[in-house]
């Protein structure tokens, strides 16, 4: 199965990633992301995606199920919403769905 609209954006390709941070606060979601072939934490590894006017629809969490940071997305997948976009981010035991403008990312440092 291919990327999402969202996945190709965030990932850049077929590559897998980690969830390292999930954030919304003053109307703006934050996710950080780590490539897993990078298998390290510094800063040029990282890839922050900034969803704008966003609102957040639904949080679901398997209350079997513990999480931690860092996550293993499912799926992400996002869907157009008029002049906004629907996200859905799933990691197994966590769920968010949430509508907002289209993501800002900031990549990593290249050497």
């Amino acid at each position: 199965m291919g990327l999402s609209k969202v996945e190709a954006l965030v990932f850049g390709g077929p590559c897998s990633h980690f969830v390292t941070g999930f954030d919304f606060s003053d109307s703006v979601v934050a996710i950080r992301f780590m490539p897993m072939e990078k298998n390290r934490q510094d800063d040029a590894a990282f890839v922050d995606a900034t969803f704008a006017d966003a609102v957040i629809l639904r949080i679901w969490t398997d209350p079997e199920q513990a999480w931690e940071f860092p996550l293993d997305p499912v799926g992400f997948d996002s869907e157009p919403c008029g002049q906004r976009w629907k996200f859905t981010l799933f990691c197994g035991g966590i769920e968010w769905i949430w509508e907002s403008a289209w993501p800002t990312l900031s990549l990593p440092l290249r050497p």
